[in-house]
């Protein structure tokens, strides 16, 4: 088995898209600072960005109470 990539839901993702590519200048392998979802190089593995609002939507979330929703977080 091999690890390949890390995702992370995020809330601001202009912001967070922008930490990893200009801040710890990360390459981009795909998205853009307006999509929702974006990769980054780190040499073996890649990080993913995804927009927490719209994997909530994806896996039926969305509605659910904000407690609810605080199990999608690390602490």
């Amino acid at each position: 088995m091999r690890y390949e990539y890390t995702r992370l839901l995020v809330t601001d993702f202009p912001a967070c898209f922008r930490f990893y590519r200009d801040v710890i200048g990360l390459a981009l392998r795909r998205g853009s600072e307006t999509d929702t979802y974006a990769e980054f190089e780190t040499g073996f593995t890649r990080i993913a960005l995804f927009d927490r609002a719209e994997m909530s939507e994806a896996v039926g979330t969305s509605p659910l109470p904000a407690p609810v929703l605080a199990t999608h977080r690390v602490p």
